[in-house]
């Protein structure tokens, strides 16, 4: 078992620009693996529509001058790239072609229950099974409210998801989306290792 390094450049392989100005950069061990899976779960991820997948490898696998780009107001602030949106995400297609240019070979995904069980399996090709994951998971996830609400009471999905300031984020994302304009969001969270990494920290001070 090895750690990937984001930091190391080194120690990743370039694999070329997305047609879109993305520099691939992906960690040289999975590149050249004869075997390329992911283990992941599926849950709605603030920017790129659902978690698993795509994301396994980028940003998961990719160096910080990738991750860079796809963290960068370009995505951050497209209006598209929310919780619950696939089909029309920029960013969702843009990790789908660098995962590709990786070699992305296999999945197995699982959609977590209330108690943290496993709800569902998805295993199989990375976008087909995927793209069923997210099906299972909006199904039983999403809902639709006639108009938005005061108040909303949220978390960071609990421990170990909590541990850091950065990490609760998600849960008030997720909020913004039902609050009326001028309403309140309370957001429930450990936080017991702080803000998060020292970068974020540094910009959060």
């Amino acid at each position: 078992m090895e750690n990937h390094d984001a930091r190391e450049l080194a120690h990743h392989q370039y694999l070329g620009t997305t047609a879109s100005g993305t520099p691939a950069w992906i960690d040289e061990r999975f590149v050249s693996a004869d075997l390329r899976i992911t283990l992941g779960f599926i849950e709605p991820h603030l920017m790129a529509g659902y978690s698993g997948g795509r994301k396994l490898v980028v940003p998961g696998l990719a160096a910080q001058e990738t991750i860079k780009v796809i963290h960068s107001p370009r995505f951050m602030r497209e209006p598209r790239a929310i919780e619950g949106s696939i089909g029309d995400n920029p960013l969702h297609r843009e990790l789908l072609r660098i995962a590709a240019m990786a070699g992305h070979q296999f999945i197995v995904d699982v959609a977590l229950a209330r108690d943290r069980g496993i709800a569902g399996v998805f295993a199989g090709d990375p976008v087909r099974a995927h793209a069923r994951g997210v099906e299972f998971v909006s199904a039983a996830m999403l809902q639709n409210l006639p108009e938005p609400v005061d108040a909303v009471i949220t978390t960071g999905a609990g421990y170990p998801l909590d541990l850091t300031y950065y990490q609760c984020i998600k849960g008030i994302t997720a909020a913004s989306h039902i609050v009326r304009e001028g309403g309140r969001i309370l957001v429930a969270g450990a936080c017991s290792e702080g803000c998060g990494s020292p970068e974020f920290t540094r910009y959060a001070g």
